[in-house]
């Protein structure tokens, strides 16, 4: 038993299946204990501020801050989990070039389901 709170969602595990396709709303849910597992994710907006120095034409320093508001995407939740979850297995692997194969594979396969 799970409980997704307000403002986030999750993604369901199974070491059968492999990623779930549906994404679980706010509420409790029931999972198998040993067989699921339950990624939450937060879905609320954030805010990024980016700031940077320049020099103008008339060389003095002009300073700019950009705000960004950003969310994920709730229907692409179950794909964000699958590629974060292979970054993190093609990360650990030590053989670089097995590496790269295995990404650009992955990559080909995600192209082709869009």
């Amino acid at each position: 038993m799970y409980d997704v709170r307000g403002g986030t969602r999750a993604v369901i595990f199974d070491r059968l299946s492999g990623v779930k396709k549906d994404v679980v709303e706010e509420g409790t849910h029931f999972l198998i204990p040993w067989l699921q597992r339950a990624v939450i994710y937060d879905v609320r907006t954030k805010p990024r501020n980016i700031s940077t120095t320049t020099g103008s034409k008339d060389l003095q320093m002009v300073s700019l801050t950009l705000r960004v508001l950003h969310r994920p995407n709730v229907q692409q939740l179950p794909r964000i989990y699958q590629v974060i979850f292979f970054l993190s297995i093609v990360r650990d692997t030590n053989d670089s070039h097995l590496a790269w194969t295995m990404m650009r594979g992955f990559c080909h396969q995600l192209e082709m389901k869009s």
